[in-house]
């Protein structure tokens, strides 16, 4: 169950990281979640992960200054949900 957090937070941290380099600045400072720091992308990238109204950061990457950039936020949710909701449900024990 470690190995499973610890990567839980490896991966969470490197989509965060990502998310710093494609989205810093992009964003409006007055949003709560804008990816200008690692503390902030870490938090956004566990919003995305558990899909908790993670379309709030969509919908705010989609008024970015840069086009397509929800299409970043959609893939990272994607990935996220489908790699962890697969590791979930194939963990038994015999």
């Amino acid at each position: 169950m470690t190995n499973m957090i610890l990567f839980l937070l490896l991966v969470n941290f490197i989509a965060s990281l990502m998310a710093v380099q494609l989205l810093r600045g992009d964003m409006p400072s007055s949003q709560m979640i804008n990816f200008g720091d690692i503390y902030n992308a870490f938090l956004g990238m566990w919003q995305i992960f558990t899909s908790e109204n993670w379309t709030t950061l969509l919908y705010s990457a989609a008024t970015a200054s840069q086009p397509a950039r929800q299409s970043i936020v959609v893939i990272l949710f994607l990935t996220g949900w489908m790699l962890f909701a697969n590791c979930t449900c194939s963990t038994h024990t015999a």
